[in-house]
């Protein structure tokens, strides 16, 4: 079981990741970019219409403050998921990770999880238990 160390994400965190992102795509899809300084998994459903983003972060990800030392905004080999709120517990999330697992090196014991992304893994664990991590 993974445990939870952040809180749960306000709803208007999936507007603002999804206004950096194609909101239309080829149906029932998903499409690899870039988004900042993330490798980026769109998931497009059978409309053609984004649905949900996992963003991989190959390296350490800073942001400078005002001290000019910075904080670390995602480490290296960080994972996010985030599925429109209105279409959760549908697949999507599942669907995005099983894709990122298959391109890149995730360590799913060493995510930082919401209690949702949490319960999430630890279903995902049990229906996939070869995806410790």
């Amino acid at each position: 079981m993974v445990e939870a160390m952040i809180p749960e994400f306000p709803p208007s965190v999936w507007t603002g990741q999804a206004a950096q992102a194609p909101q239309t795509g080829e149906p029932n899809s998903i499409r690899f970019t870039r988004i900042e300084e993330a490798e980026v998994l769109l998931f497009y459903d059978g409309s053609g219409i984004l649905r949900g983003i996992l963003k991989y972060f190959e390296k350490d990800v800073r942001k400078s403050d005002q001290f000019g030392d910075g904080y670390l905004v995602a480490f290296a080999g960080e994972v996010v998921v985030i599925v429109e709120p209105d279409y959760r517990r549908r697949g999507i999330g599942t669907t995005l990770l099983r894709e990122a697992i298959g391109r890149w090196n995730i360590d799913l014991g060493r995510q930082h999880y919401t209690p949702s992304g949490a319960a999430f893994v630890d279903r995902f664990q049990q229906d996939d238990p070869g995806e410790v991590g």
